[in-house]
């Protein structure tokens, strides 16, 4: 996952984590979690984030990867639109039982 062609050439957008914030949640920090339904107690925000800003549609209420820098990976989190995030994932982190 740290690799460039898993971060998008116009700003930095990275890999989905499988994190949303439920719906009524305190925007825009509030009731964050895991799809898996482990606690959310590790977060990675990058500086300013999540701060619901670009959204187009509704709420910015998933998690991805981000930079915000071009081709450039990180290991920091956005928080981004769900309309938005198939136009701008450009992977997806995965989790499995072994």
């Amino acid at each position: 996952m740290n690799e460039p062609e898993f971060f998008n050439e116009e700003h930095g957008a990275g890999p989905a984590l499988g994190g949303f914030e439920q719906d009524g949640a305190a925007e825009p920090a509030g009731g964050w979690c895991w799809l898996s339904g482990d606690p959310w107690s590790y977060g990675n925000w990058k500086p300013g984030e999540p701060n619901n800003g670009r959204a187009r549609e509704g709420t910015e209420d998933r998690l991805m990867v981000y930079s915000g820098i071009p081709r450039t990976p990180a290991a920091t989190w956005n928080d981004i639109n769900s309309a938005d995030r198939d136009n701008l994932m450009t992977a997806y982190v995965v989790e499995r039982d072994h």
